[in-house]
């Protein structure tokens, strides 16, 4: 029997997948929906009961559980992973997706910090762990673990342009704005407009910030920018 996976539960998956972040949407055309298998979920048992002391078992029946939407017996499964191996850091990433999920990000931090300390060229580690981090607005050091992420790989952030701030007010005025930092700093300048455009929208108008930043200065050579400022002003 095959179902579709609930909102939240995808959003769960695709973190694992190293697809997207946590807290965050993309829009309809560009999320892709996936479907679970409960001929996978007995096999997965079947392979813990067999051999309880398999680690990688253990992780792939968490999976299982996370992309469901049941994040508690996720946590318990990547526990029990994590115990049996402590240096399997794929089993520390997807605990931390799993307390990103339930919005326990400090959780979160700590186990993405243990993944990429055990596997320094886990580019997924560093990008959720940058994701957790912007969630609790430490925004410096949100900041240098997606640029080692995308020093590991170049493309792990190029689901930004997508994203859709899921909170609003100053938070979501804070959280566009170091987007577009994320973005200018790594050379993607349409995103970063984007972003700053977004920002924008939601009250931020402190752009004197933006030009006297480093990170911006390909952006504000733009005519793009001079574009949203102006619009700031009318």
């Amino acid at each position: 029997m095959i179902r579709r996976l609930p909102f939240i539960a995808m959003f769960a998956c695709l973190l694992i997948l190293g697809l997207v972040p946590a807290g965050y949407a993309q829009s309809a055309a560009s999320a892709k929906f996936q479907t679970l298998s409960h001929s996978d979920l007995k096999e997965y048992k079947a392979a813990v009961q067999a051999n309880p002391d398999d680690h990688i078992a253990h992780t792939k029946l968490g999976n299982w559980y996370l992309q469901a939407g049941k994040t508690n017996d996720a946590i318990k499964e990547y526990k029990k992973a994590a115990k049996l191996n402590e240096s399997y850091a794929t089993a520390w990433n997807n605990l931390g997706s799993a307390y990103h999920a339930k919005r326990k990000y400090k959780d979160a931090v700590k186990c993405y910090r243990k993944a990429t300390a055990l596997q320094p060229d886990m580019a997924v580690a560093y990008r959720n762990l940058g994701t957790a981090l912007l969630m609790l607005s430490n925004y410096d050091e949100c900041i240098s673990a997606f640029q080692q992420a995308l020093k590991l790989d170049p493309a792990i952030l190029d689901f930004l342009p997508d994203v859709t701030i899921a909170t609003s007010g100053r938070n979501a005025l804070r959280q566009y704005f170091y987007f577009a930092k994320i973005c200018a700093a790594s050379g993607r300048i349409d995103a970063a407009i984007g972003f700053l455009k977004k920002a924008q929208a939601a009250g931020f108008a402190d752009f004197k910030k933006v030009r006297q930043d480093p990170d911006f200065q390909a952006v504000v050579a733009d005519a793009r920018f001079e574009s949203i400022v102006q619009g700031e002003s009318h």
